[in-house]
């Protein structure tokens, strides 16, 4: 499987990209509904230069309002070191809080995005495009998300962030999982001054609809 960076073949990709990009917009699938319509972020016209970064808090921001306006049933489930702690069903309304991890920084305003860069990777036979946004100094406490679309229809698939941050007498390392329409997953590596080390996972699920 080859990954062909945009820096290093951009008129190659280019070509290919805007391909793909114009037959998505002029030949969109009939069937696709109405809500699902609502959902699609757009690709910015100039992604594949320095401005602006790919709109990963609006695509966020438009499935909480899907998940808000949708009768879903959500589980929410918390592991401790692979053990089960707790799990029960919560209120789509719940969800929003437990998504703010996702949308605290956004590296987009004005005073982050000097200190950040975006890349794009393509793999057209595999109908995958990434978009990695990194962190230019390691003492950000984002330091990096990574967009995973479907260039056909402009869909995201995924999104992964990368963070770092000082809590009470502990340091965390997150990484923050959000799979289109289905679920949100926080893991988290928490290390106490004394050396003490432990692994938290949350998950959220909510793609199965209430009957």
């Amino acid at each position: 499987m080859d990954f062909f960076s945009t820096n290093g073949i951009q008129g190659i990709f280019s070509l290919i990209f805007v391909f793909c990009l114009t037959s998505s917009l002029g030949c969109k699938n009939q069937k696709q509904s109405k809500a699902e319509e609502e959902y699609v972020i757009n690709l910015p016209e100039d992604s594949l230069g320095s401005e602006p970064f790919y709109p990963y808090i609006d695509y966020l921001n438009n499935q909480l309002a899907y998940i808000k306006a949708t009768p879903l049933s959500v589980d929410k489930k918390v592991t401790i070191d692979g053990k089960v702690i707790s799990e029960t069903f919560i209120s789509r309304e719940e969800v929003a809080e437990l998504a703010q991890p996702f949308l605290e920084i956004n590296p987009e305003i004005k005073d982050l995005k000097p200190f950040y860069r975006e890349n794009s990777f393509a793999d057209m036979s595999i109908q995958k495009l990434t978009f990695i946004i990194t962190a230019t100094r390691d003492d950000l406490p984002l330091l990096q998300a990574d967009i995973l679309v479907n260039p056909d229809n402009e869909v995201v698939k995924n999104i992964v962030l990368k963070k770092q941050f000082s809590q009470g007498d502990s340091s965390v390392m997150q990484y923050l999982l959000w799979e289109h329409k289905m679920y949100l997953q926080i893991s988290e590596t928490i290390q106490k001054k004394n050396g003490n080390t432990y692994t938290r996972v949350t998950k959220v699920t909510w793609d199965r609809t209430m009957q």
